[in-house]
């Protein structure tokens, strides 16, 4: 079970219905994974599809997302600030 990344341990737990399932699957997505690549070989050893493939796989990753962790992490900081811990403790320096 390789394939989907899970322990020994964890196969011999599962259902005897879905370990066959999963296994009917496996060639089911090795097909496709084939597929492509064939499709890939095609187009690229004819050197004629290989802007048109390149637009197609583009398409299919769709949008990427660049996230800059600077800024998320200083916005997810002022969502979890105490404000009213800071004005309380603002409020101790002024009693001294």
């Amino acid at each position: 079970m390789r394939f989907y990344g899970v322990q020994y341990s964890e196969v011999l737990s599962l259902p005897i219905e879905t370990f066959w399932m999963m296994h009917r699957n496996v060639d089911r997505l090795r097909a496709e994974e084939d597929y492509r690549l064939a499709t890939v070989g095609i187009y690229t050893a004819s050197g004629e599809h290989i802007q048109e493939l390149l637009g197609d796989l583009r398409k299919q990753m769709g949008t990427v997302i660049v996230l800059d962790e600077g800024r998320a992490a200083m916005e997810r900081a002022k969502e979890e600030r105490d404000v009213d811990g800071l004005k309380s403790i603002a409020g101790l320096n002024k009693g001294v």
